[in-house]
């Protein structure tokens, strides 16, 4: 896989997979703007800790969202995924600080 990296407001620079980066809406603009112009993922307005969580939830929904063809035998079988509990437990898990920082 391709590795972007992500520069954030507190001047880190943190590699990921740019297949990762299509789970966020403004991550995956912000790349193809960033490849056009051949530089890294500029993300100025979060911090490296942000951009980890954001990652972190990007990961964890690449793993563990169905293929349709798992979906149809889950309905068949009469079962249902469970993704609310995953992002529950993962905004509680989040202090206030970053919190804010992702809703901004």
């Amino acid at each position: 896989m391709n590795q972007v990296h992500l520069i954030t407001y507190d001047e880190q620079s943190i590699p990921v997979d740019e297949a990762l980066l299509l789970f966020s809406a403004v991550l995956k603009q912000r790349m193809q703007e960033a490849q056009e112009k051949g530089e890294d993922v500029q993300v100025p307005e979060a911090s490296a800790e942000v951009c980890q969580k954001v990652i972190e939830y990007c990961k964890h929904h690449r793993e563990t969202t169905p293929t349709p063809a798992k979906v149809i035998s889950s309905i068949k079988g009469g079962s249902t995924f469970e993704f609310a509990k995953w992002d529950e437990e993962f905004m509680a898990s989040l202090d206030q600080e970053v919190l804010l920082e992702l809703i901004v």
